[in-house]
């Protein structure tokens, strides 16, 4: 079997103190979660409408056409678009009509899914390793942030809103961007420019979370899928034969006694820099080298520390 290019050391020698690295985002996992993405050098990224954080606003649960239009109401704006016979007409009848009515319905034909691997600011945090690190007995990953840029997927930064202010702060960015949104091509180009405007818009929702979660600094690698069918309403044949691409991407496990999506992604493609053990985590450097080395993780020695915060 051939090793990666690690350099192992059969020592038993002490682990030094992590350091944060402002060019990295730490993601807390559990041991076995840390020996599964090793084993198959792979990151889950589960469908964002399964995050566990219930608070976190789902488009299905909120009249999102209401409140969108009774917002538009009270401050009105002109929305126009150019057809190829150079007649304008208002786009804000074809966005809420056709598009809210339809791409952001449940049964809607088609679809767009968000799949998402969730880190964080924070390096050797005592709360992150309580609730993501199996109560400090896990493990942390660090990843370079410009190699994450370079995967083509988004970036994205949490932002924490009060929940009462939470409805109207989305409400309102998501009609800025359609009052500063412009069209002026001819008619064979307007699907096209509605999905890649308004494909936008549906993912603003999915960047905020309730301020009482934000001591943990979230940024979330965001891969966004768009089908051209929707499983509910097509038959197996019709699926395979319009987006067996897309579909063959999506898999499926259970989670917390649930059916979950995700997508696999290569560890090699984001940039895995560190590893931190956790406070009460016993795994000697040796095991971890060794582990990493047989699997073809190429991190250096000094590059695996362990958080000797004090915890019990």
């Amino acid at each position: 079997m051939k090793l990666g290019k690690v350099n192992v050391e059969f020592g038993f020698q002490g682990y030094k103190e992590p350091i944060l690295n402002n060019d990295y985002l730490y993601h807390y996992c559990s041991l076995e979660s840390f020996y599964n993405i090793i084993q198959t050098k792979t990151i889950r990224l589960y469908d964002l409408r399964e995050m566990n954080d219930i608070s976190e606003l789902s488009l299905e649960n909120v009249e999102w056409i209401r409140l969108l239009c009774e917002e538009y109401r009270k401050h009105p704006f002109d929305f126009y678009y150019e057809t190829k016979d150079n007649l304008t007409h208002d786009f804000y009848e074809y966005i809420f009509d056709e598009y809210f009515k339809h791409e952001m319905n449940p049964n809607s034909r088609h679809n767009t899914y968000y799949f998402a691997f969730c880190m964080t600011k924070l390096c050797n945090d005592l709360n992150q390793w309580r609730l993501y690190g199996d109560n400090c007995k896990g493990i942390c990953l660090a990843f370079n942030k410009d190699t994450l840029k370079k995967t083509g997927f988004d970036l994205v930064n949490i932002e924490y809103v009060d929940i009462d202010n939470m409805v109207s702060t989305i409400i309102s960015d998501v009609l800025s961007k359609i009052k500063n949104a412009s069209y002026n091509k001819d008619n064979r180009e307007l699907e096209k420019f509605r999905f890649d405007l308004l494909g936008k818009i549906k993912s603003e929702f999915y960047k905020y979370k309730n301020n009482a979660y934000s001591n943990e600094k979230e940024i979330r690698l965001v891969k966004t899928i768009k089908t051209r069918t929707f499983a509910i309403n097509c038959n197996t044949d019709y699926i395979m034969q319009n987006d067996y691409d897309i579909f063959n991407e999506i898999k499926f496990t259970i989670k917390n006694k649930r059916l979950v999506g995700y997508c696999d992604v290569n560890i090699d493609d984001l940039g895995l820099e560190e590893i931190i053990l956790g406070p009460l985590n016993e795994t000697t450097k040796a095991s971890i080298m060794l582990f990493l080395a047989k699997n073809g993780i190429n991190i250096k020695n000094d590059c695996i520390f362990k958080s000797t915060i004090p915890y019990r």
